[in-house]
């Protein structure tokens, strides 16, 4: 891997554990959902990358895995607003107030002469960010009976802010009343059903998602651990690779610009877009004050400009 694409931030330094890092993929078939094929996924040919790194010096808990996207637009306004706060809370929406809500252009679909709602409906919702990072392993483990051994990261809870679990709640919708969105296929390709559907108020890793960013460039909590130390050594870690096709609608025509860049770069980004941090490391930095001042050096400006302009015109005229 280049050098210039990893960054590593120790105070100490182990000498015998600072390799550069590398990675390789392969083809794999994986599941998602139940066991039984007439319910969950069943198996999927999928690309799995795996990552190999070091780990110069010990670091305590809490270990934060976050990864990051760049070129998506999070904040662009047509997507920002296209989810329904009434759907995501529980309510059982009907297929004529999601069609004409934010949600456009995913709100409701026909299936068999029936209009149903997509559940959940809106961009947002459907650009879910969905690889699967596993665990890192530790690999040839010392003074152990080991060979290999795994650290454990939980990304089921504790990685969403407690207030974002209060949107959500469990849907009042009969299943076969709603449709499946078009990137959710993958995971439900025989649509929803009361033994396998989505579990939003237990979906951490979709509420961090929905708790959109302020800038094209952004860092996600994925898993974490909070009690054990990830000591020196080396590691490797197992990415599943499940980008989903651009989406069969139209989009304004920013918005679908970005979102092609982000489908064609996304598995390089996944292959060395990746963090781990100590807890006090891990916290997304603020924008820049003296960006801030500039901005408003130039709205002054802007200000002063016009009145000068207007100050003139009401000379002339006099």
């Amino acid at each position: 891997m280049p050098s210039d694409l990893v960054t590593m931030h120790f105070n100490n330094k182990d000498s015998t554990h600072n390799d550069a890092p590398t990675w390789s993929r392969k083809q794999v078939n994986v599941s998602y959902g139940p066991d039984d094929p007439l319910i969950g996924s069943g198996p999927i040919e999928t690309t799995r990358c795996t990552l190999q790194f070091s780990i110069p010096s010990n670091m305590t808990g809490p270990v934060l895995f976050y990864y990051k996207l760049t070129n998506f637009y999070q904040n662009h306004r047509r997507y920002a607003k296209s989810f329904n706060t009434d759907q995501l809370s529980g309510k059982a929406v009907s297929a004529g107030s999601i069609h004409s809500s934010d949600c456009t252009p995913l709100t409701t679909v026909t299936i068999d002469g029936v209009d149903k709602p997509y559940y959940p409906c809106g961009l947002a919702p459907n650009s879910v960010f969905n690889d699967t990072f596993y665990s890192p392993v530790l690999l040839n483990v010392q003074g152990s009976s080991e060979t290999n051994r795994t650290y454990y990261m939980e990304n089921k809870t504790n990685i969403a802010w407690s207030s974002d679990g209060d949107l959500y709640g469990e849907s009042k919708y009969n299943w076969t009343d709603v449709a499946v969105p078009p990137n959710w296929i993958t995971r439900y390709p025989n649509g929803y059903s009361n033994e396998y559907h989505p579990d939003l108020v237990n979906d951490a890793q979709f509420q961090v998602w929905m708790r959109l960013a302020g800038l094209p460039t952004f860092s996600k909590l994925y898993q974490r651990n909070d009690t054990e130390a990830m000591a020196i050594g080396t590691y490797s870690v197992d990415i599943d690779h499940r980008a989903s096709p651009f989406p069969p609608f139209p989009l304004p025509r920013n918005l679908s610009n970005q979102t092609n860049r982000l489908q064609r770069n996304r598995i390089r980004r996944h292959e060395i877009h990746h963090h781990i941090h100590t807890h006090h490391n891990g916290r997304q930095e603020p924008l820049p004050r003296h960006r801030i001042r500039g901005r408003r050096r130039n709205l002054h400006r802007s200000r002063r400009a016009l009145h000068s302009h207007a100050s003139d015109q009401a000379s002339q005229v006099g």
